[in-house]
């Protein structure tokens, strides 16, 4: 059996009838299940089991409590979600080319990938609205669950569907998805036809650059950005969407004003155009297409960091000011927003239903002038949630339009407590290590992996990250509502205690600057309830973000706190590099941790 396909449109339907599912950048995937196979099929009829094991164990888990519903095929999509709305191609686009069992092992650990439902095959001759109906009464006895926008990511997921097509798209622009499809609710399944009752209406980027090639051998365009150098990087190359005469036009312009190269002409940047694409991979603009010749921009401006605004559109809802207001060196607002919307998925998990206090600067960093603000303002956004606690009215960052508007009111650091507002109790325990001065940062890496031998004996997960200042943080993420700061702490007393003893000249718990003795402070006293942290992914005042750091980065001599300004944050999220993407599901038991406690006798 081979997939239905999509047709590609610019516009809903004007017919009724039609409903609207997200649509994953990823690879398109049959799942063909019987009492004794379990076979995950590309659109070309390539058999992927080897590449993405995790998927097939989710489905043999599964497949006792339906054998009588065997066999089937349902239709859906390999991805690797960075929301409930988004999915890294690049990431799936990888693994499916991967052989080394060795190595695969390793990606499921550090880019793991799902398999996301939207049909079921049994019956594809019944109408698309009977076999969704279906297909969400099978995703329930399966125990697949529906996605949520930023919730624990499930190796196996259903696709959500509605009629509320324009609020949909909204949504999956906001979260920085790929588009939607839509779907005539009286349409059988065709297989292997491009039907026009399945569309695809895609969220293009719209983005600036320099036209410095042309290829004569094929009659295509290289498109290129300056780096924060002043080199010249290729990110496109480009045909469609070009009018004949104007590709005519400007190859002329290059064969009489270029420089005659190997295949082609070569041209000093002077020509901006804007392209349409759907996002970056490997350096590379993808699925590009001409849109219009910007005839009064300054080619010196047109640059990685334009070319990241463009990949990362603010949400519509979200009123901005003072875009070119400069608020570290070389960092205006405007990329300090973009930022925000490029790490909203990685960071909006750590924000989501805690109580924050943000640090405002408003008049950026180079001014004197910063406050604290804990409470919601009478002039904030209805999309900006909040919760009462004792006697304040906290904002929540809850959604991406909020965290935008953070940063339009030019809240630099985002500081975050230890539990959510539905609990007392911390989903998280997190050490401070807090070297001496900057210099002396190798101390805090040595505390953190002797930190983590001591998890290693224990078998519990760690996490590491830089502060954006001169120290590490290093977290255990706990099960939800369980644990009490009265058991963490106990825990996290003896941790520093034994660590103090093992290197009482290197070490310390003492509060008191003046008596640390040129040694790194272990601070555990500060998690406590209604205590902050900074939260992963925020910028600090020094320019400079809080950074999670993989294994062997912690481990180089080469780290350092000053490592991780913006762009190079940007330019690490375009290859997935999220070393707490196995954050939720290393989350410890409540039973495993007290088990801990009995075996240390504290």
């Amino acid at each position: 059996m081979k997939p239905m396909k999509l047709t590609e449109t610019t516009a809903f339907p004007q017919s009724t009838g039609w409903v609207a599912e997200p649509k994953y950048d990823g690879y398109r995937c049959l799942v063909s299940i019987t009492d004794t196979s379990i076979e995950l099929i590309s659109r070309n009829g390539r058999l992927l089991n080897h590449a993405f094991p995790e998927v097939v164990s989710a489905f043999e888990e599964r497949r006792t409590k339906l054998s009588n519903e065997l066999p089937l095929v349902l239709d859906g999509e390999l991805v690797c979600l960075l929301n409930g709305y988004a999915s890294h191609f690049p990431a799936v686009q990888t693994r499916s080319r991967m052989s080394n069992v060795h190595v695969i092992e390793k990606e499921m650990v550090s880019r793991p990938c799902q398999w996301i439902a939207f049909d079921i095959l049994n019956q594809p001759n019944v109408p698309y609205r009977e076999r969704r109906k279906q297909l969400l009464s099978f995703c329930k006895r399966a125990d697949i669950p529906a996605l949520t926008p930023l919730g624990g990511v499930p190796t196996l997921g259903v696709v959500e569907s509605t009629s509320a097509i324009q609020a949909l798209l909204t949504t999956v622009k906001r979260y920085n998805g790929e588009g939607i499809v839509l779907k005539k609710q009286l349409s059988p399944y065709n297989q292997n036809i491009r039907s026009k009752d399945w569309l695809k209406l895609k969220h293009y980027r719209l983005v600036p650059v320099l036209v410095t090639f042309f290829d004569a051998t094929n009659g295509y365009f290289h498109g290129s950005v300056y780096h924060q150098q002043g080199a010249l990087n290729e990110v496109a190359i480009f045909k469609h969407g070009l009018l004949p005469d104007d590709a005519k036009t400007l190859a002329n312009f290059f064969r009489t004003k270029g420089t005659a190269e190997k295949n082609g002409f070569r041209l000093a940047p002077s020509i901006v155009v804007e392209l349409a694409c759907i996002g970056l991979s490997g350096g590379q603009l993808r699925e590009v297409s001409f849109v219009r010749f910007l005839h009064h921009a300054d080619p010196n401006d047109i640059t990685m960091t334009t070319l990241f605004h463009g990949l990362y559109p603010l949400p519509d809802i979200v009123e901005t000011t003072s875009l070119d207001k400069p608020l570290w060196e070389q960092v205006t607002k405007a990329d300090y927003l973009h930022y925000l919307q490029a790490v909203m998925p990685f960071m909006l998990p750590f924000l989501y239903q805690r109580a924050l206090t943000v640090i405002r600067f408003p008049h950026g960093t180079f001014a004197n002038e910063r406050f604290y603000q804990k409470h919601i303002p009478n002039y904030a956004p209805a999309y900006v949630n909040s919760a009462w606690l004792e006697d304040i009215c906290y904002i929540l960052c809850n959604n991406p339009e909020t965290l935008i508007w953070l940063g339009n009111q030019l809240a630099l650091e985002l500081h975050i407590p230890f539990q959510t507002i539905e609990s007392s109790k911390p989903d998280e325990i997190v050490f401070d290590l807090d070297p001496p001065s900057q210099d002396q940062f190798g101390l805090a890496q040595e505390a953190a992996l002797d930190m983590k031998q001591i998890f290693n004996r224990f078998q519990l997960p760690f996490f590491c990250k830089t502060t954006g200042g001169k120290g590490l943080q290093v977290h255990i993420p706990l099960e939800k509502q369980t644990l009490t700061y009265e058991e963490t702490g106990r825990f996290m007393k003896f941790v520093a205690d034994f660590l103090c003893q093992q290197k009482p000249g290197k070490y310390t718990t003492e509060r008191l600057k003046k008596k640390r003795r040129n040694r790194l402070y272990i601070d555990y006293v500060q998690h406590a309830y209604n205590k902050t942290v900074i939260a992963p992914y925020s910028m600090r005042e020094t320019g400079f973000a809080a950074v999670p750091l993989r294994e062997d980065e912690l481990a180089s001599p080469t780290l350092s706190p000053q490592q991780f300004s913006y762009v190079d944050v940007l330019r690490r999220i375009q290859q997935f590099e999220n070393p707490f993407i196995g954050y939720e599901r290393e989350r410890v038991s409540k039973e495993r941790f007290i088990q801990l406690l009995d075996e240390i006798g504290i």
